[in-house]
């Protein structure tokens, strides 16, 4: 029955069987044949012809709503067996960006060890943009990004992470339980720079432009630890994943610390 499905997918969807037909390349004969040796195994009436086009039995509107989220497991399954089993000895080439090397990747890694100990596994770490080309290159073949899916890619959300600000020490707001975005309006910020953290400069501004405001950008950097250097001594503050919360408290030449605070809702 596998085999038949995207016929009686096809129908369900055009409601038409000449248009399922047109759609799927083949003549409408052979389609209605599919579709009747479905209904018999099933046992059941799955469409209710009309002159015109065609209607989903109650048993239809059932097996076509449960139907579809099968199938789409079931087409995950696949395309991961087939990654993963191409070649016992094959290396699977995963990306990661930073925070998802040191948090997801470790995670994610254990269990495929677990489920597929006979295959390898090889992580690059690079920025989102470089670990996307890398993927259409065909030189990874999976990569842990940032941000919202693609059309250009077949993707997944794996984890949400909450944002937390740093504040140089002496700041009045580096000791509160949480802030709010609106609680950081006046304030100066040292920015993800677009050309080395694109992904997460582009979350940050975009999440500031969602609740009305402009930061205003006292200075860039691609790296974390420059961030929370300019944060200790004071040239502002920094946002970042809560990954990097555990490395904000640090002390600098200067003399100077930065103290990481969850950003609650707006407001």
């Amino acid at each position: 029955m596998l085999k038949r499905l995207p016929y009686f997918l096809a129908v369900a969807s055009e409601r038409h069987f000449g248009r399922a037909a047109q759609k799927l390349n083949i003549s409408q004969p052979p389609l209605s044949q599919q579709i009747r040796k479905i209904e018999e195994e099933l046992g059941v009436t799955l469409f209710r012809r009309t002159t015109r086009n065609v209607e989903l039995t109650e048993a239809g509107k059932f097996f076509f709503q449960r139907i579809q989220p099968i199938l789409k497991e079931f087409d995950n399954v696949v395309e991961a067996t087939r990654v993963l089993h191409r070649d016992k000895k094959e290396e699977i080439r995963f990306g990661a960006v930073a925070t998802a090397a040191y948090s997801i990747f470790p995670r994610l890694l254990k269990l495929l060890k677990e489920k597929f100990p006979q295959a390898s596994f090889q992580l690059t770490q690079a920025n989102a943009a470089e670990l996307k080309e890398a993927v259409l290159d065909k030189r990874i073949d999976l990569a842990i990004v940032r941000g919202a899916g693609e059309p250009t890619f077949r993707s997944k959300i794996v984890a949400y992470e909450p944002l937390f600000a740093s504040f140089p020490l002496e700041h009045p707001l580096a000791h509160c339980p949480d802030i709010s975005l609106r609680d950081l309006r006046s304030e100066k910020f040292i920015m993800w720079d677009h050309n080395g953290a694109s992904a997460m400069a582009a979350q940050t501004q975009g999440l500031f432009a969602r609740h009305g405001f402009r930061p205003d950008v006292a200075r860039c950097s691609a790296q974390f630890f420059v961030m929370l250097s300019l944060v200790g001594q004071g040239d502002g503050v920094a946002s970042s994943p809560r990954l990097w919360q555990g490395w904000a408290i640090l002390a600098w030449p200067s003399g100077g610390c930065a103290i990481p605070t969850p950003i609650r809702k707006w407001p």
